[in-house]
Order: C-alpha cells, then sequence, then structure tokens
C-alpha cells in the first residue's frame, strides 16, 4: 500500500497531464454547432436552421393542400372559395351557401373532383339542356395561363342566345334587356343591367362577374 502511494506522488504530475489530456480529447470530439451568416448579417446556428427548414417544409404541405375554385350562377353566395384539395363540386356548393330554388341539380356532376383555378357554373332550370351545356363549357374553356382572363358576354351587343347563357336569365329578360338598350341606348356601367325590370340586385350579383359593356 505504501508502494502505491509513493508511486502516487512521484508521478503526481504526470497523472495531472494525463487527465487532462483525456478531457481535453473528449471536449475537442464533441459534435460543433454549425453556424451560417444571414442576409441581414446576424449569424444562424444550426438548431435555428432546423427551426425555420421544417417551418418552410409546413408551409409548403399546406400550401399543396390548398385550392381555390371561382362557382357562379344558381348559388346563394356566388364567388371564389378556398377549399382543401380533393374537394368536390358538392363542397364548393356547399361553401357557397346551397343551391338557390332556381338551380337545375340534375345537371351537375356533385362528385366531380375539384382543381385549383376551376370554375362552377350552376345551371338556371329555366334554361334548355344545350344552353346549360354550352354556358358550362363557355367558362371551362378559358386558359390556365391567366386565370383572371375570364370570357364575358358584352351586354351592349349580345343577343338573345348570349344573353341566356347567363345564371337566371331565360328568353324574356335577354329581350327586355335589348329591349331596354335599344329604347335608351348603350349601357355606360354593367349596374345599369339592375333598370331592366325583372333584373334585381340578387340576380345581378350572380352573373356581374361574367359580363361586360366593352
Amino acid at each position: 500500500m505504501n508502494k502505491i502511494s509513493d508511486i502516487f506522488k512521484e508521478n503526481k504530475v504526470m497523472l495531472v497531464i494525463f487527465i487532462l489530456g483525456i478531457v481535453y480529447f473528449l471536449f475537442q470530439n464533441q459534435p460543433k454547432p454549425v453556424s451560417i451568416l444571414s442576409e441581414s448579417g446576424e449569424m444562424i446556428m444550426d438548431e435555428d436552421l432546423l427551426t425555420m427548414s421544417t417551418t418552410d417544409s409546413t408551409e409548403i404541405t399546406t400550401q399543396e393542400m390548398i385550392i381555390y375554385v371561382d362557382i357562379k350562377g344558381e348559388v346563394r353566395d356566388p364567388g371564389v372559395y378556398q377549399l382543401s384539395n380533393g374537394a368536390r363540386v358538392m363542397d364548393a356548393i356547399e361553401s357557397a351557401g346551397g343551391l338557390t330554388n332556381e338551380a337545375d341539380e340534375n345537371q351537375l356532376n356533385l362528385a366531380l373532383l375539384l382543381s385549383d383555378q376551376m370554375v362552377i357554373v350552376v345551371p338556371n332550370i329555366n334554361q334548355t339542356l344545350e344552353e346549360e351545356f354550352s354556358m358550362v363549357n363557355y367558362f371551362a374553356n378559358e386558359t390556365d395561363e391567366d386565370p383572371h382572363n375570364e370570357l364575358k358576354i358584352n351586354i351592349n351587343v349580345a343577343d338573345v342566345a348570349e344573353l341566356t347563357l347567363l345564371p337566371g336569365i331565360g328568353e324574356k329578360k335577354a329581350q327586355a334587356i335589348i329591349d331596354y338598350r335599344e329604347e335608351y341606348g348603350s349601357y355606360q356601367t354593367i349596374e345599369d343591367l339592375m333598370n331592366v325590370s325583372g333584373i334585381g340586385q340578387k340576380t345581378f350579383d350572380k352573373l356581374s362577374s361574367m359580363i361586360s359593356i366593352k
């Protein structure tokens, strides 16, 4: 026992140096945090980079799960609605407050899968089968290159056949639109359409985005 104690005392300095060397070795082999310089000149540590990456991934995933559709015609609240990816026509109609009493549900494919920037036109029961399909195709053929470049019907030059493509406009109202224009001159604003007998605010709201005056 005394020999061990003597050896320890004689080599105490060497043992301390050895222990310090081990500690230093272990410390140097620990993973070091990675940092980069942001555009603002601030240092960003690896933990912050991980958080930022996770947030960006979440935002991208969320955006991929959202679509926007424009629903017009015989629904209670026409407009553009945000829906989840995988939604159907029936979901868009529900978001728009449901169908009006003048909607022709028999001409709708409620199970149709929606896509981003799609336009849905709910036909009126007073329109013939040919007119209804013409109206749907009229808006479905818009180009994807410019979703805001919608085809519109010019109420200052349109004939009865063209005007009946609009929701809520049958042959009688279409003729009334033409008669008003011939009697009072060209429509100066699309709101002037409400001066025509039988066309009120509710009907105007359904077709305002589909018409023009030039």
